[in-house]
């Protein structure tokens, strides 16, 4: 992902007090030979060498960086081979590239080297910038692919680097060097490396060596690149200027008050006059009058991220009705301000991307726009369409942010800077709960089954959103969609909304789906025994294996909680055998309060049976030394899934 426009319209000023240039040459081994002895052959595919290198110079005064990327992978079988014979240099921030050797090593010896004739360069119609790419010639199985490029780029102040993979990595290195007025400040992650400071005359000179990084696979309930090993760097320091730190928290705080709260009166009577529009004044509570021009906006704008930035100004997007996500921000902002609601913009980044670390004050994290109002302590996310005032895109939760909020000093308007954790919503607002009612046919080959099923919170503001969007024949097929869940291959004879509650004040709302269905899949007859699936009452329900060892931490998206109350009119003259099955307490606590929990129990008056499940999450994160706990929990309702009540008649 990446970081929006903070800094890239953002230029420093460096002295050139160093002009001379040391000369670049980078190179591969020219005589290298196959690969031996190393210490995964059974691997698919291994990179044996991963090098990133960045060289910042100055040339006719300005600065600019050499950026070299050097990969060498061993291909042990044909898939293997399909993803690293094809090579991709992208184009963006690019001057010129300046070197690119390609060669294939088979296992036989045989050296073939890249015809720079056959580079082809494409077109990026999104962005323009494109990228070139070729082909690797003569691969076969167990071939070593190698490759290495350097091209000349405008500088960027801050990088990022990912350091483990699916596959194992034999060597991996980093290397920046800059003038020596140019200091730059790194962090390693997830049990990288640290990065050394070289001694070197004239110039900077940083290195990280590993060896031997193990893979990281993809594991349930776990964000990927967030678990990997990875750098983080930034320029921190142009001492030809002084010794204070640049680009501070503080510094991007400014940045993005100058981006986005100042408006020209042009801006400031467009957003009166699309309030006078909108008759806000006809409601009386400031709160929800913003709520009112929130819904009409998401409901009546797009956005294209392609959009420049003049679309940003609010006359402009008022009257287009599209923008990009400043663009938004702003809007939301200018709107905000009008009604006379305080309001703080935030600049974060997704969790299951790359946590927000505010110990780092690289400005790659600030990606994302959230909206935080602190009279009601309420979050808005200005670009997101599904979620209104109060709910937010989980991957914006349960992380940090930086907050910037306007204080009047002297006369003045000025932004103060922040980081602090944006929370995550507890699992009461966040729901998919369940009432049924099941009775049996006079055959007793068949149940008859009412259902109701009703969502609070992310999973509502999906449904409304498809809803919403979707015409009679697709929110038809849509609902009944949703009550097949429950019966697979069932004769639905009813599915409706009750209130789809898609108007402004109602959007918070739960939304609640009623279905009646028969089916003969929960039923199994044994001779005079009946066999009754009551566990596919609550649909399928996902089951966490775990082969390996787990790896990471667990990381729910989001709270959740699952309620089901399932009442079902017994058949006369039978009895259950196995009540006590459907007793089950399986739950993991933090601090005496249980975070995690599955609990499931029941009673029988007369010929009903009544069934209560309590299911919830209401934790984030969750640490790996304990993951057992957590497994043992999603794992019940997959276990509860599976029970069948014996039901015999009696004598």
């Amino acid at each position: 992902m990446k970081a929006p426009l903070l800094y890239l319209c953002l230029t420093l000023i460096v002295t050139n007090l160093y002009a001379q240039n040391q000369e670049l040459v980078y190179d591969w081994e020219t005589d290298r030979k196959y690969t031996k002895n190393i210490n995964d052959e059974s691997s698919a595919l291994i990179l044996l060498k991963n090098h990133f290198q960045y060289d910042h110079r100055y040339e006719n005064e300005n600065l600019v960086v050499y950026e070299t990327i050097h990969k060498i992978y061993r291909a042990n079988n044909d898939e293997a081979l399909q993803s690293v014979n094809r090579i991709y240099i992208p184009l963006n921030n690019t001057i010129d590239i300046t070197k690119v050797r390609a060669r294939t090593i088979t296992k036989s010896g045989k050296v073939i080297e890249l015809d720079e004739n056959n580079i082809k360069q494409v077109k990026d119609e999104n962005n323009g910038a494109g990228y070139k790419i070729f082909a690797i010639e003569g691969g076969e199985i167990g071939s070593e692919i190698e490759f290495f490029y350097t091209k000349r780029s405008y500088v960027s102040y801050f990088g990022r680097g990912y350091y483990q993979f699916k596959f194992p990595v034999i060597s991996s290195s980093f290397r920046l060097t800059s003038p020596e007025n140019l200091k730059f400040d790194f962090k390693s992650y997830n049990g990288l490396a640290e990065v050394q400071e070289i001694d070197s005359e004239g110039y900077n000179v940083y290195e990280l060596k590993e060896e031997n990084i193990e893979p990281l696979q993809e594991e349930s309930f776990s964000n990927y690149d967030a678990n990997r090993k990875r750098l983080e760097y930034k320029l921190a320091y142009n001492t030809a200027s002084g010794n204070q730190r640049l680009f501070t928290w503080s510094d991007a705080g400014k940045r993005v008050f100058e981006i986005i709260y100042p408006f020209k009166d042009t801006e400031v009577k467009a957003v009166k006059s699309f309030l006078q529009e909108l008759k806000v004044k006809n409601i009386d509570n400031l709160l929800e009058r913003f709520l009112f021009v929130e819904h009409h906006i998401k409901t009546n704008f797009y956005i294209d991220e392609q959009a420049d930035d003049n679309s940003t100004q609010l006359d402009v997007s008022i009257k287009n009705r599209f923008t990009n996500k400043k663009g938004f921000a702003r809007l939301m902002i200018g709107v905000l301000n009008e009604l006379d609601i305080t309001n703080e913009i935030i600049m974060t980044t997704s969790r299951s991307e790359i946590p927000f670390d505010g110990d780092f004050d690289t400005w790659n994290y600030l990606g994302e726009y959230l909206i935080y109002l602190p009279q009601s302590k309420q979050y808005v996310a200005p670009s997101n369409f599904e979620t209104r005032v109060g709910y937010w895109p989980p991957e914006f939760s349960s992380v940090e942010g930086l907050f910037i909020k306007k204080m009047e000093f002297e006369g003045s308007t000025v932004p103060i800077a922040q980081v602090k954790k944006i929370p995550a919503l507890p699992y009461e607002r966040n729901f998919d709960n369940l009432s049924i009612q099941v009775s049996f046919s006079e055959e007793l080959d068949k149940n008859i089954i009412k259902a109701e099923r009703s969502f609070l919170g992310y999973n509502s503001n999906f449904v409304k959103l498809n809803y919403l969007y979707s015409d009679d024949e697709e929110k038809e097929e849509y609902i009944k969609n949703l009550i097949e869940f429950l019966g697979p291959g069932a004769e639905i004879t009813k599915a409706e909304i009750r209130e789809p509650k898609t108007e402004f004040n109602e959007w918070s709302l739960p939304i609640t789906i009623n279905g009646e269905f028969t089916s003969s899949e929960y039923i199994e007859q044994a001779g005079d025994i009946l066999l009754f699936n009551v566990g596919g009452l609550i649909g399928l329900q996902s089951e966490l294996y775990q082969e390996n060892e787990r790896k990471t931490n667990v990381e729910n998206v989001y709270n959740r909680g699952y309620l089901r109350r399932i009442e079902i009119d017994l058949p006369k003259g039978y009895t259950i055998q196995n009540a006590d099955d459907l007793n089950m307490n399986v739950k993991a606590d933090e601090g005496g309060e249980e975070i995690f929990l599955f609990k499931s129990t029941y009673n029988v008056e007369g010929s009903k049976l009544n069934i209560t499940i309590d299911e919830y999450y209401n934790r984030i994160s969750f640490p790996v030394e304990r993951f057992e706990e957590f497994r043992k929990v999603i794992n019940a309702a997959a276990d509860w899934n599976k029970i069948t009540l014996v039901l015999e008649p009696n004598n």
